[in-house]
């Protein structure tokens, strides 16, 4: 099978509205906003790029809903290494302030 249809296969896998739906579901639980959809769309550019997906439906749903759940994971992760609105300020002045 060629990659353009192997690709085209698996876009029309992840394109079912209940697989997409139930993605947008789990992410929800855990992100709010804006946000959530922001790691439903990485979820599922990750699938369709991935180099191997398994071939069976439950094994291809369990797939992706690994990946969003790594997503989640990033997301977090990312959250948590960014400064609060402030905080880079705040221990900036306290560097270049002698008497601090």
């Amino acid at each position: 099978m060629s990659a353009d249809s192997e690709a085209s296969k698996r876009g029309a896998r992840l394109a079912a509205a209940s697989l997409r739906r139930d993605v947008e579901a789990a992410v929800r639980r855990r992100i709010r906003g804006d946000e959530a959809e922001d790691v439903v769309q990485a979820t599922l550019i990750d699938v369709l790029l991935a180099t191997e997906v398994p071939d069976d439906p439950e094994e291809f749903r369990r797939f992706v809903f690994g990946v969003a759940r790594n997503k989640v994971f990033d997301h977090f992760r990312r959250r948590a290494e960014r400064p609060l609105f402030g905080e880079r300020e705040v221990s900036e002045e306290r560097a270049s302030d002698p008497s601090a």
